[in-house]
């Protein structure tokens, strides 16, 4: 266990430099929902992940998990495997497959038997010389990544619907260096020879299972640490690897630094970053492919590790539900990865800048709105009178539910209205649900006509009520 804490602490802290960075409305047609729980799904206690595997199939209704497979870890000499670790990744898959979670596997981290040891004493500004799993692995340890690839695809055999091969593989933090004095897609070069040998693997082991190439992240400069998601497929298109791969796929987070961080809205420097905005760019590169969006979030807490970027909990909830709206318009994309159904910290707690507080509940495991926003099936309901006489008060109610986690109780709802012809809404009263997700409230009908609802706001509003004053 703390060999994993380790893995997981260095993954978010060589971030740091990289990123300075569903609801009702998904349908079958659009782009189904999906989680990235590590390490909250892959590394909790034994006894605790049924019941994790039961909200996240039941509760929050989720069609697919991505996890992590370390070859460092998995593979710690060559050809010797850690049967412990392997298996302790298969009793949570099975878990999740008797629930109908389909699993896409991420492989990742060079062992150090077979890292390019010519690096280790130029290291990123930080490190200390010596072996990290970050730098890139020896060309002729290419036909042991395909042995290993073959292993672990015929040892999970059809649990795994899809192998993604290497995690970000365009920022520093996962193949290090992007380029040498010799070479300028030095990374990308030899990633076209890692996902030969993958697919090979992969195919040899379970010819059923797809294989998932890309998993860029959204933004590089193209220098020795970053580089573009555009220059990256580029150059997969160019050396015509189609044939090497099933699915293609991308992490659209909106980087720090961008004033417009909706979902919608386009990135701050849209040559060197994809976000969702912007997503076309990369569809077109190979639009025959089906396309998987393997991470994405918002914060809701300061993380360095995402450039201290982070929104209110409101606001997350509202752009997780507009982001699965947005890509409804892209048929290509298939899963859209929300990261993470918990927040981690490093410390366990919320003020720590290394943690990650995309999740959908705290750190605590308080919901968040998003957690509703990403559930789905969510009601509020508004019942009025259709008149009363002027400056009589009168009661409005209602409830709010989640068909998949009954009735919401303890949650914030604001009573707007408006006069007719007007446009914008004024709160005038908010209250919060109580037993059974109802609320109550009485309201004195000022003058004329009047128009009312309620929203439980960033997830989900209530009909409009028009109450006449006679």
């Amino acid at each position: 266990m703390k060999s994993l804490r380790r893995t997981t602490l260095a993954l978010l802290l060589v971030t740091l430099l990289v990123l300075a960075v569903a609801p009702a409305v998904c349908q079958a047609t659009g782009a189904q929902r999906s989680l990235l729980d590590d390490p909250g799904v892959w590394t909790a206690a034994p006894s605790a992940q049924a019941a994790l595997m039961d909200e996240i199939a039941n509760n929050l209704r989720c069609k697919q998990l991505r996890m992590f497979v370390r070859w460092n870890i998995a593979e710690p000499t060559a050809g010797v495997y850690d049967d412990a670790y392997l298996a302790g990744l298969k009793a949570t898959i099975t878990l999740a497959r008797a629930r109908g979670i389909s699993i896409l596997a991420c492989v990742y981290q060079t062992p150090k038997w077979a890292s390019n040891s010519t690096f280790w004493t130029s290291p990123p500004v930080g490190y200390a010389k010596g072996y990290q799993p970050f730098y890139v692995m020896n060309r002729a340890n290419l036909p042991a990544f395909q042995a290993f690839a073959e292993h672990v695809a015929a040892y999970f055999g059809t649990d795994i619907a899809a192998w993604q091969c290497w995690n970000e593989p365009n920022f520093w933090s996962y193949m290090y260096p992007q380029r040498t004095t010799t070479d300028s897609i030095y990374a990308v070069r030899l990633y076209k020879d890692m996902l030969k040998s993958f697919h090979a693997g992969i195919a040899a082991g379970n010819p059923s299972a797809l294989v998932v190439a890309g998993a860029t992240g959204p933004f590089g400069p193209n220098d020795k640490m970053r580089t573009s998601p555009q220059r990256w497929a580029n150059q997969i298109r160019a050396f015509n690897l189609g044939n090497y791969f099933d699915v293609y796929s991308h992490h659209p987070y909106m980087i720090g630094g961008t004033r417009n961080t909706a979902p919608e809205a386009m990135p701050r420097d849209p040559i060197h970053t994809v976000g969702l905005g912007n997503i076309s760019v990369l569809l077109k590169k190979f639009p025959h492919k089906p396309f998987y969006l393997t991470e994405y979030g918002y914060n809701t807490a300061y993380s360095i590790v995402f450039g201290g970027q982070s929104v209110s909990t409101t606001v997350q909830a509202d752009y997780l539900r507009r982001a699965f709206i947005f890509v409804r318009r892209y048929p290509q994309v298939k899963y859209l990865t929300w990261l993470c159904v918990r927040d981690f910290s490093p410390t366990g707690k919320s003020n720590n800048p290394l943690g990650v507080y995309t999740g959908l509940k705290t750190l605590s495991g308080a919901k968040k709105r998003s957690y509703y926003s990403f559930a789905g099936g969510n009601t509020l309901s508004l019942s009025a009178p259709t008149s009363v006489h002027r400056g009589v008060f009168f009661k409005l109610s209602g409830y709010l539910k989640s068909v998949p986690n009954g009735p919401i109780v303890g949650a914030s709802i604001e009573i707007q209205r408006r006069a007719p012809g007007a446009t914008k809404w004024t709160t005038f009263y908010t209250t919060k649900t109580s037993t059974g997700g109802y609320y109550k409230s009485s309201v004195r009908q000022s003058h004329g006509t009047l128009y009312y609802r309620v929203l439980f706001r960033g997830v989900v509003w209530s009909s409009i009520h028009r109450v006449v004053a006679i």
